[in-house]
């Protein structure tokens, strides 16, 4: 799967659903809840991006429609997980 197909006004949609879950870091969350927003903002968005893209007409559509915004999900919350990962890694090698 090439994410960099999936552009929605030539922003990355994997990208977008980081910058959600940064946006929602700001309202003071952190830990698991984060990993479930960011979950949660793959499946919406992925969802409705698959949707647009071509409408599940039978429960193969559907089926895909779900994966893919799963798929979506796991890779945000994934890259976010990294991306938090070499953050402390690094605050961490700074104050020693």
């Amino acid at each position: 799967m090439n994410f960099s197909d999936y552009l929605i006004g030539g922003v990355p949609l994997v990208v977008f659903v980081f910058a959600l879950v940064e946006w929602a870091k700001s309202f003071n969350l952190s830990g698991n809840i984060l990993r479930v927003i960011s979950m949660a903002i793959g499946i919406v968005f992925g969802g409705i991006y698959k949707f647009s893209v071509s409408p599940p007409v039978d429960v193969v559509g559907w089926l895909e429609l779900i994966v893919f915004g799963i798929a979506i999900g796991l890779v945000a919350s994934g890259f976010w997980d990294g991306i938090s990962s070499a953050t402390t890694s690094t605050k961490n090698s700074t104050e020693t």
